[in-house]
């Protein structure tokens, strides 16, 4: 799929760096009846190069998840969700050869429409959104590069996602 990232740097950007990119989601659900699930998702979105700020980054997102589905027929249906979870946004900065990492809490969003081309298998057209605040940059030696306040955390995250998938149903 493709997404939309925007990411604020407290240290590196005096304004925030907004892109656009290649997608990934992987979710699992379990139902725990015809209208709600529970469960997990995967994220990760590819922003490019910020040529102010850095030359590669990814933001990668880890969420739990409760849906809702209010529309329920034989062939779709259609999904609301909720979750939180963390996000992890790395980048490397110029004239460095490794990441920097930025943990920190995230909410999730999203809605799900999955038309069934079989029993068990279908496509599923998904939109989504999560956000994200690091308190603190690291380097993979865990050496803190640079922190924020709650006010102002060191880096934010903003992504919207749109994707297609398969669905499968066991």
């Amino acid at each position: 799929g493709f997404g939309h990232a925007k990411l604020e740097m407290d240290s590196l950007l005096d304004e925030p760096a907004e892109h656009r990119g290649e997608a990934f989601a992987f979710s699992f659900t379990y139902a725990l009846s015809n209208r709600f699930a529970l469960g997990m998702r995967y994220d990760r979105t590819d922003p490019g190069k910020e040529p102010r700020a850095f030359d590669r980054a990814r933001i990668t997102s880890y969420a739990l998840i409760a849906a809702y589905r209010p529309i329920i027929n034989d062939q779709n249906f259609l999904e609301a969700r909720a979750g939180f979870g963390t996000g992890i946004a790395a980048f490397r900065q110029p004239q460095r050869s490794f990441y920097s990492r930025a943990n920190g809490g995230l909410l999730h969003a999203g809605v799900s429409w999955v038309r069934f081309l079989t029993d068990g298998v279908g496509l599923k057209f998904d939109v989504s959104s999560h956000m994200q605040n690091a308190q603190e940059v690291n380097t993979p030696d865990g050496e803190q590069e640079w922190f924020g306040t709650p006010e102002n955390p060191a880096v934010s995250s903003r992504v919207q996602l749109a994707t297609i998938g398969l669905l499968v149903r066991y």
